[in-house]
């Protein structure tokens, strides 16, 4: 029993000296455009930004971001140029490089469509031949990848996400797999309203996506600053920030005036 207490009181005295030695500290993260969630044209960053900036103030940590194109923001902190890199998916090959934090957001995916177009389906074998739109590089599941490995899947691939919504006004394709949010932040932001109405989503959710902060392996002290930054994120969780900045973010308050 005293072996125990004498553990938990050198625990203690470590996360003290911890989060003692990183008061004032600066630590720099890369990421990219991720509307509305993440952008420099939002306040603080969009509310994923926000989030994370309060979790390591609450620890005393300031934090500076830079924005890349998303894989140059990977590559920028795999090679330990930066702290780490904000926000990504769990995926073996990043396991390779970064440390990942505690969950930062889940965010639904659903299958976008045209209203006039009459989408139904229950597994991913339903769609087999209907042309849909792809993001490149996005993982869509293990169904998806199973049919799309054996041919059976119809995929155009684009390099961003406006133009799948340009092809289904065309009648190019039929369905777009994409987060909620993002989706319609896309729709509003890009089409004049007579043509927004002609989108809607299928009620079904495909997946939820799980999004975490990556701190590199190369820094030494990745594994503290995480523990710290994983402290500060349950604070405001616990006190009901986390989500009030998100229903303020559906509100469209972090839009700049």
């Amino acid at each position: 029993m005293k072996t125990v207490v004498k553990w938990f009181l050198i625990a203690g005295m470590v996360f003290s000296f911890c989060t003692n030695a990183s008061a004032g500290e600066t630590i720099r993260l890369a990421t990219g455009e991720w509307s509305p969630f993440i952008s420099k044209d939002l306040k603080h960053g969009g509310v994923v930004l926000h989030i994370i900036s309060e979790a390591f103030a609450s620890v005393g940590i300031k934090t500076e971001y830079t924005f890349y194109p998303w894989a140059r923001a990977k590559a920028v902190a795999q090679s330990g140029k930066f702290d780490g890199s904000a926000v990504w998916g769990v995926s073996s090959e990043r396991e390779k490089h970064f440390y990942y934090s505690d969950l930062v957001m889940i965010s639904p995916y659903v299958l976008f469509h045209l209203k006039s177009y009459p989408l139904t389906w229950e597994t991913w074998d339903d769609l087999i031949g209907v042309p849909m739109g792809g993001l490149s590089e996005t993982n869509y599941g293990v169904d998806f990848k199973r049919l799309e490995k054996a041919g059976k899947m119809k995929v155009q691939w684009v390099p961003r996400d406006d133009l799948n919504f340009r092809k289904l006004l065309a009648g190019r394709i039929k369905f777009v797999p994409l987060e909620l949010d993002v989706g319609y932040h896309i729709i509003n932001s890009n089409f004049m309203p007579e043509k927004a109405r002609l989108f809607t989503h299928h009620p079904k959710y495909d997946h939820n996506a799980f999004y975490h902060l990556l701190m590199s392996k190369k820094n030494e002290r990745s594994r503290e600053l995480l523990l710290l930054f994983n402290k500060g994120l349950r604070h405001l969780r616990a006190n009901g920030h986390y989500d009030d900045y998100f229903k303020k973010s559906r509100k469209g308050e972090y839009i700049k005036k």
